[in-house]
């Protein structure tokens, strides 16, 4: 489903979205906030050029996976179940820290969801993993529906939050480094040009103070991802 299908702003939120509706489908309660969806560079029909570029993260080749709250309990879940080999790859992940657990706890009772990437030899996409790892990407507010990555997700959880800390997502700020359009097409490029890992996820910040997510795959990723899709070309 591409750009096209999602004009309307709400449907960006629509993705693993999850409600609790025990006291009836009139009364539900939001209990899982994932990531809007965001689409790949060429994909998108914004012009990018026209904001500059903010955070840059590292994109995992996994599955996201997010929290939730049963009985008062952190539950995992993927954008569409609740319980699959993806789901309790990660669970297996987060027992093994009981310090990350604690925290992720504490800030799922104060109204977050929070995201992660799963990436396992036992869940391979394109690209091979040897060990299984739950690495943080982002937190949503169910209050707001702000969504803290990056930067400003570092900052939140300086000081309070040290395992969540220690596994987030590898992040760049390049507000100061890419700040003219040769700088900016010259950053694109030298994506593309890379020969290990998919890419990035790219924050473009625009002139009213918003931002948005797009990813930029490189080139090499590109070829293996078409790759697997169509093992006859």
């Amino acid at each position: 489903m591409g750009w096209v299908s999602f004009t309307e702003l709400a449907s960006m939120d629509c993705r693993g979205i999850m409600f609790d509706v025990t006291d009836g489908v009139s009364s539900p309660s939001l209990v899982c906030l994932p990531p809007q969806k965001f689409f790949e560079y060429e994909h998108d029909s914004r012009d990018h050029t026209l904001g500059r570029i903010g955070d840059k993260m590292v994109k995992l080749d996994g599955s996201l996976i997010s929290t939730f709250l049963h009985k008062s309990q952190i539950r995992l879940k993927s954008k569409a179940s609740l319980d699959s080999q993806q789901v309790r790859l990660a669970e297996s992940c987060l027992y093994q820290n009981s310090q990350l657990r604690r925290e992720i706890q504490s800030l799922a009772e104060q109204g977050y969801t929070i995201n992660f990437e799963l990436t396992s030899p036992r869940n391979r996409i394109v690209i091979p993993y040897t060990i299984d790892q739950l690495t943080l990407l982002s937190i949503r507010s169910h209050i707001t529906g702000e969504h803290l990555f990056g930067t400003r997700l570092a900052q939140f959880l300086q000081d309070k939050y040290p395992a969540m800390l220690a596994n987030m997502v590898s992040y760049e700020n390049c507000s100061n480094s890419v700040d003219t359009c040769e700088k900016y097409l010259k950053f694109i490029e030298t994506i593309r040009q890379e020969t290990t890992g998919e890419g990035y996820v790219v924050e473009i910040e625009l002139n009213d103070g918003t931002s948005y997510l797009t990813k930029v795959k490189n080139s090499n990723f590109l070829q293996l991802e078409m790759k697997k899709k169509n093992p006859n070309l």
